[in-house]
Formats: C-alpha cells, structure tokens, sequence
C-alpha cells in the first residue's frame, strides 16, 4: 500500500472516529430511551416518534447555520485566518440561542397544535403533549452545543462532541430510568419522564460545552472577550450564499419526513411502531458513515482552503471506496441488529413481522445513504456547493421518492415493506449523482 494512502486513512481515522463514536454514543442513548419508552406501550413509541418529528425542525435551523459556517471555517482554518473564525463562531452562538428560544415558546404553548398536524390519534396526543412540553425547554441548550461543537470539528478540535455524548448518554440514561419508572422516590412520569431526563441531561451537556470552549480548547482558543457577534458584510454575504441552501435543504428534509408520517400513519399504526425500531438498527452502523462524512468534509475543506487542490481531488476519489465499504458494513449490520433489538420491544406479533420485512429494505438504503452521508454532505459540500445539493436534494425527494411514495400507498396498495423503500428512494438518486459529480471535479472550489 502506498505511504500516501496510508496517511489518508490515518488522518481520516483521528478525525472520524471520534464523529462517528460521537454519533453512536447519541444512538445508543436514543435506542435506549426507545427501549424505556416502548416498554410502556406501542402507543408511547408512537408518541415520541411523532413528537421528534416536530423537535427535529428547530434542530434543523441549528444545523444549518452551524454546518453553513463550518464549510467556510474550515477553509479559514487550512488558510490560517483564525479571527474570522471567532467571529463567525460568536454570530452563531448568538444566532441559535436566539432562534432556539422562539421554538421553544411556540413548543410550550402549543404542543396540542403541533401534534394534531401529523395525527388525530387521541392516545398519541394526549401523551405527546406532555412530552413536548418538557423537550420545550431542552431547545437552547441543544442549539448552543450543537453549533458550538460543529464549529469545533472544522479546525479538528472533534475531542468537545464525543466527551459530551459519553456525559449526555450516563446522565440521560439515569435521568429517564428515575423519571419514567419512578425510581429512587420520584414519581412515575411515564413518557413526560422520557423529556424530562433528556432536558436535564441537555442543562449537563450545554455547561461542558462551555467550559471545553473556553478553558480546555487549543486549535482555536476562543475566549469569552472574543465574543463579537457582528460579522463583517463580506463575510455575513457568503454566510447566506451557503447557509440558505442548506437551511432550505435541512427543512425540506424535516418536511418529507413529516409527510412520510402523513403518509404512513395513515397506513398502520403497526407501520410507525415498525419504522421506529428499523429505524434504530440501521442508524447505529451508520453512524460510522456519518464521522467519514465529518472527516471529508474537514480534510477536503482545509486542502481547498490552504489552495493544495491536488490532494483535495485524490482524496475526493478515495472517499468513493470509501463509501462502498462502509456502506455495505452498514448494510451487513442492519440484518445483525435487528432480530436483537425486536426481543427488546413490548409489541405485537405483526409489528415484530413488519419490521422484519423492513429490515431487508433498511439493508439497501443504507448501502447507499454510505454515499450520501459521505460524498454529497462531505466532500462536495465542502467547496461550497450548497445551491446545487439543494437542487439534488429537491429532485430526489419531491419529485422521486413522495410521488412515487404516495402512488405505492394510496393508488397501487402495495406492501409496507415496499413503501419503506420507495419513501427513501431519493437517497438512492443523490448517490448517483454524487459519484458522477464527484469524478468530475467540479466540486473544487476556494471560497477565501
């Protein structure tokens, strides 16, 4: 094997290994609180499941300034232009506390509301009200941690994300196991415990988050005197050129998701149940997919940004096998979790069926969900591109996999099992635009 493709794989590891432990740690809590929560019923799963749908939209405006900032800081990084990075850092600071907030009032006051959007089932709102009502609260502590942290891997500080899952995960877990059975005294909360111990667990995570920023932080080495929220008009102008394509991007995603519950709820109720646990056993393997992607887009963005466009080009290529592999890992994974996972869950015999026949459909669109988390939001994202991967991203879902999901459904009555697919065949789509786009070498492009 040649040198260079072994110190490839070794800066991808130091970069990607603490992304993706950091996101597996995040599922395990997440599958963890889907066990607690579904030993209380198929109609508990549900009710989180529908509320999450709506929590994701506030994380989606997070994550999209946060990521937008990141591809230009990560080009300032590899260039050495650090004091643009704290002030770009500070604006987003200031940006998702104040954005969080106002979801977190509308959350409150209207949870009822919210949930009647995306069911009318009495014993899922009556629940999921008071889930949401507690999750209100967790809102700015998750945007300042998110963003923070997202900052942070884009000049490889990638330490900050993986102690805060390792606290957030033993926190969580005694919160929700005190809260939701009644432990040690408290009263038994049932799924409102559930939002209580994530909230309480949220309140732990934001105050490490600003300790490692200012005290423990050495790539950036922010402190709280650099705190200067207004950014120049030069810098502010290519902030949106690339954030609101992935605002855009992000929330039309959270949109298809809150149709595919449209559309699936109306189905069987069996179906989200179902949805729910497959869901948990393709997004623990694919967490690793997704610290690639991290460690693409940071290496690819720091060659851009110091000009090496040589290294940037082989190494996009590189992450095309990259993909292939971790892709069929996940694939394999999937068809090994599974069956362990359902012994888990308190639910019917058809339930255990559908998500079985599910399983099979989850195994192939992770193989290609490798490629997207890897090629589209790693490496092309990276050079900016953002206005075209909406453009992808528009095409793959509204005009491929809704439709079609809708026609499965509604027109043709085809299987469950066969909709889960259809529903994700816009990952299918991107991929294969990735990889075209990808060899040939347009997505280079230096934004300072």
């Amino acid at each position: 094997m040649k040198q260079e493709n072994i110190d490839f794989m070794k800066e991808v590891a130091v970069l990607a290994l603490p992304a993706g432990l950091q996101m597996m740690i995040e599922s395990v809590v997440g599958l963890i609180d889907n066990i607690m929560i579904g030993s209380l019923g198929e109609a508990a799963i549900t009710a989180v499941s529908v509320s999450s749908t709506f929590i994701w939209l506030c994380s989606t405006f997070v994550m999209a300034m946060a990521s937008g900032a990141s591809i230009i800081s990560s080009q300032d990084y590899g260039s050495g232009n650090l004091g643009r990075i704290k002030q770009l850092l500070s604006f987003i600071i200031l940006s998702t506390l104040i954005i969080s907030g106002v979801f977190s009032l509308i959350t409150f006051f209207f949870p009822g509301q919210i949930l009647r959007i995306y069911s009318n089932v009495t014993s899922i709102i009556v629940p999921g009200t008071a889930y949401l009502k507690y999750m209100a609260w967790s809102f700015p502590m998750m945007g300042f941690s998110t963003a923070v942290t997202l900052m942070l891997r884009s000049v490889r500080s990638v330490k900050i994300g993986l102690y805060n899952s390792m606290l957030s995960c033993l926190t969580n877990v005694f919160f929700n196991w005190l809260f939701i059975f009644g432990h040690l005294g408290m009263p038994a909360m049932g799924v409102a415990g559930a939002a209580l111990g994530t909230l309480l667990s949220r309140i732990v995570q934001m105050i490490v988050t600003v300790v490692y920023l200012l005290f423990i932080e050495k790539n950036l080495q922010y402190k709280i005197q650099d705190f200067h929220p207004a950014i120049s008009m030069d810098l502010f102008k290519t902030f949106v050129s690339i954030t609101i394509p992935i605002l855009v991007m992000e929330v039309l995603t959270n949109l298809v998701s809150s149709v595919q519950t449209m559309i699936t709820g109306r189905i069987s109720e069996n179906y989200i149940s179902a949805n729910s646990i497959t869901h948990m056993a393709w997004q623990l393997p694919n967490t690793f997919c997704w610290g690639v992607g991290t460690a693409a887009g940071i290496i690819t963005g720091n060659s851009l940004g110091n000009g090496n466009l040589e290294k940037a080009k082989k190494d996009g290529q590189r992450f095309i096998y990259t993909s292939v592999i971790l892709g069929a890992f996940s694939a394999i994974m999937v068809q090994i979790l599974l069956p362990i996972l359902l012994q888990f869950y308190q639910i019917t015999e058809a339930t255990k069926i559908l998500a079985r026949q599910m399983g099979y459909m989850a195994s192939l669109a992770v193989f290609f969900i490798a490629f997207n988390c890897i090629l589209c939001n790693g490496v092309i994202k990276s050079g900016g591109h953002t206005k075209l991967l909406l453009q992808v991203d528009l095409i793959g879902s509204w005009f491929i996999a809704i439709p079609l999901g809708y026609l499965a459904a509604f027109v043709l009555h085809w299987p469950a099992y066969l909709l889960y697919i259809i529903l994700r065949s816009g990952n299918i789509f991107k991929s294969v635009w990735g990889i075209i786009y990808l060899r040939q070498g347009k997505w280079m492009r230096k934004l300072s």
